[in-house]
């Protein structure tokens, strides 16, 4: 593991990831996995801690035990000896969280801010 520090363009250093391991105990539904599931990458996250989950149900990573690291490691073994998993998994990825890009929901938060904050 190498660590670069801050980065003004962060995707030309993560596009070049395999998979991304969504660690968080509780996260709702981070950014950063959408964005790596955006470049085609799997995402492996623990049962119960994130809304991720929801969707790789349908595919596009793993979902483990909460807090079972090995189990963790297990399935990043098992992409590194298969990479044609790797790649499915990464297209699903890509696929299933296409709609939840900052464009798509952004406009959608903020029109339910302004409605829900208006009175109405």
């Amino acid at each position: 593991m190498t660590f670069l520090g801050e980065r003004e363009d962060p995707v030309n250093v993560i596009k070049d990831f395999d998979l991304f391991l969504l660690t968080s105990r509780e996260d709702p539904f981070p950014l950063a996995a959408i964005e790596m599931a955006m470049l085609g990458k799997p995402v492996i996250c623990f049962e119960g801690a994130t809304g991720t989950e929801e969707i790789l149900k349908l595919g596009g990573g793993e979902i483990v035990p909460y807090l079972d690291t090995r189990e963790m490691a297990l399935r990043v073994i098992e992409y590194y000896e298969d990479p044609h998993k790797l790649r499915a998994d990464g297209n699903k990825a890509m696929e299933l969280f296409a709609a939840f890009t900052p464009e798509n929901m952004c406009p959608k938060i903020f029109d339910s801010i302004t409605e829900n904050g208006s009175g109405r």
